[in-house]
């Protein structure tokens, strides 16, 4: 029932604002199932295995944390570990006590959380715009391609995307109907977030309103009481994440975390881990391109992605003038861009968080075009875009070379066929879910077909199968540090020991080592014998290429990892 209640409450709102749209009538006979079938398509990631290497390396410290009933310290393989915020371990450690260590367990938080950010979407779209530029909102959010990868390869960007749009939605109903109850709400969001990804969050959830301000010269809003209620709040729902640095490292000079002693956990909260990656000052570094977003964009918000360079283009250079539009939205998309562009410390996940912001911008355009030219290009490029992705399923069928690959392409094929003639180029509705059914049969395959079929070259998981099926295997070694190691800790039902490899003692086939073969004949060099027990193929199968995927250039890209019994001579 409340399934139901939550589809009516999407579908069925009442206009909240004066704009309508030719996309009304038709968007409305449609949302519905769109809406049922987006959700479903996500959801599929939360029965795929969690791929390496940061989603396994986040799943393993959550288990660490839930096996020794220490919500206070993040440690990896014994040691103490510093690099991203509390919050996300806690939620999957208290999972992992409800589901045990399994995938479902390690995915279903960020997947709510992913969920909030389509419900927060859809009511901030509405409290802005309209339904209908809400529901379109919701519709390019479901089928964002960087969003759907992101609920497959699951690290922290899913509970992001949900508590930045939260967390601006709650502040700008305190905004403009001077409550106090959305602050209250806003800042407990903002705070999660901070205790996710650290204060460069609030960057992102406060440009939009001071762009609005200032934009439209609201000056008394930057001395409200209200929003230094706000920034208290949310100071005070941060303190578990200060509260724990302070005692797991501030507390203990003496740890030596990135090979040195005396390091600050909230000094590397509130600096190095923010400013000192923005400015490569930090101990984790990275290099920047000022383009890299402005292109990761043209496939990360497929296939929406050209509607969206257009909408910002136009939403900027609009000629109508600036003081009687909200500037809240497209503030918080352009500054945080421009902002993540100038870092450099680049992924493309980490626009994830602007993706609500994206789609509510993209829906307004589409849904405020009125000239017949500019709605037959628009028509045309997407049902051109459509046809590209009905291909791209195809072309991913052929090379993955999966079982009833025939069946399974002509079924697709005859799918694609029926949406073109049931959905011809004739509305932008028609194009709207054409697009979007395009997306839904191309991630659908990847997600039931790539994923469970590439997982074998995971080898950590085919390990943990391995040490799980023999029972004379009473736990597992590993070479510290090593991100293939990550996938084995969390499967496996065994003990692990990490060691370093200039310091490898003997090591019985009942608690064998798992390492890379290309490290056997170095062995051999420094005296050991060595005693294969089992070989594995392995693949960074969260970084796919063509030569991968291709099944017939796939075996030229594989390594190979072993379970290994050692005896130093």
């Amino acid at each position: 029932m409340k399934l139901i209640s939550f589809l009516r409450f999407f579908t069925f709102s009442r206009m909240t604002a004066g704009l309508r749209s030719p996309l009304e009538p038709t968007l409305q006979r449609h949302f519905s199932w769109l809406l049922v079938l987006g959700i479903i398509l996500n959801a599929l990631g939360l029965f795929t295995p969690i791929l390496e290497t940061d989603g396994t390396l986040y799943a393993t410290i959550a288990k660490n944390m839930a096996q020794a009933n220490d919500f206070i310290n993040l440690t990896l393989e014994g040691d103490d570990w510093l690099d991203k915020p509390h919050f996300p371990f806690w939620v999957t450690a208290i999972s992992y006590k409800i589901f045990g260590y399994t995938s479902f367990g390690y995915k279903l938080p960020p997947f709510l959380f992913w969920l909030a950010g389509a419900y927060y979407t859809y009511q901030l779209a509405r409290l802005l715009y309209s339904t209908t530029v809400a529901q379109l909102a919701v519709l390019f959010y479901l089928t964002a391609e960087h969003l759907l990868i992101s609920n497959v390869d699951v690290r922290a960007e899913p509970y992001l995307t949900g508590m930045g749009i939260a967390s601006v939605y709650f502040f700008y109903k305190a905004y403009r109907n001077h409550t106090l109850w959305p602050i209250l709400w806003g800042s407990l969001w903002t705070a999660a977030a901070i205790m996710t990804k650290g204060l460069f969050v609030i960057i992102i959830i406060g440009a939009g309103f001071v762009i609005e301000w200032v934009v439209k010269g609201d000056w008394k809003q930057f001395i409200s009481p209200k929003w230094y209620l706000a920034i208290f709040l949310t100071a005070l729902f941060s303190m578990p994440e200060l509260y724990t640095l302070y005692v797991q490292f501030d507390l203990h000079p003496e740890k030596v975390v990135f090979g040195k002693t005396g390091v600050s956990g909230l000094y590397f909260f509130f600096w190095e881990s923010q400013f000192g990656r923005f400015m490569n000052t930090g101990p984790i570094k990275g290099s920047g391109d000022p383009l890299f977003y402005t292109h990761t964009l043209l496939w990360a918000f497929l296939p929406w992605s050209a509607l969206l360079y257009v909408a910002i283009f136009t939403r900027l250079f609009n000629k109508n003038g600036w003081k009687d539009r909200e500037y809240v939205v497209v503030g918080t998309s352009v500054f945080s861009f421009i902002i993540f562009s100038a870092s450099k410390f680049q992924l493309p996940h980490y626009l994830n968080i602007l993706f609500p912001f994206f789609s509510i911008l993209t829906a307004f355009y589409l849904a405020q075009i009125t000239k017949e030219t500019t709605t037959k290009r628009v028509i045309y490029f997407q049902y051109f875009v459509a046809i590209i992705l009905f291909l791209s399923t195809l072309l991913g069928i052929y090379l993955i070379n999966i079982n009833h690959a025939l069946v399974v392409g002509i079924v697709v094929a005859v799918v694609a066929g029926g949406l073109l003639y049931f959905f011809p180029a004739k509305s932008i509705t028609n194009v709207v879910v054409l697009c979007f059914m395009a997306s839904v049969l191309m991630n659908g395959i990847y997600s039931a077909v790539l994923y469970p079929d590439i997982i074998r070259y995971q080898s950590g998981n085919t390990a943990a199968d391995y040490i799980n099926e023999h029972p004379e295997i009473k736990g597992v070694t590993v070479i510290r540090n090593n991100p293939i190691n990550f996938a084995l800790e969390f499967y496996a039902n065994v003990p692990h020991t990490a060691t370093i490899l200039e310091e490898l003692p003997s090591i019985p086939a009942e608690t064998p080592l798992f390492i890379e073969t290309s490290y056997l004949d170095l062995l051999r060099e420094r005296g050991y014998e060595v005693t294969i027990l089992k070989r594995f193929p392995h693949y960074h199968i969260s970084k796919l290429t063509m030569k991968f995927i291709n099944t017939k250039t796939r075996p030229a890209e594989l390594q190979e990892t072993a379970l290994v019994a050692v005896v130093k001579k």
